[in-house]
């Protein structure tokens, strides 16, 4: 997982929080409030007062699995392109 890559809540995610259908352990919900869709993890990771860069990859990669959480971007790549050159 990179540092860029940017995390949104699910549909299901926000339904199940917000209704309490479902009861997150602490640290997950935690980080499940820290996702915004425009955070990138390295972003979340300053906001989390202190919590570990393994811990929040691990609670992040448990939220994906259950389908709170999904990632939206992977963060600024290389461009590949086609150049057309005109002679």
């Amino acid at each position: 997982m990179s540092e860029q890559t940017i995390y949104t809540k699910t549909a299901k995610g926000v339904l199940e929080v917000r209704n309490r259908t479902i009861r997150l352990p602490r640290e997950l919900e935690r980080v499940f409030s820290l996702v915004d869709g425009k955070s990138s993890v390295s972003e979340i990771l300053s906001k989390s007062d202190g919590m570990a860069y393994d811990d929040l990859v691990s609670a992040l990669t448990k939220l994906t699995k259950e389908g709170f959480v999904k990632v939206f971007s992977t963060g600024p790549g290389l461009a590949v392109g086609i150049v057309h050159l005109s002679m």
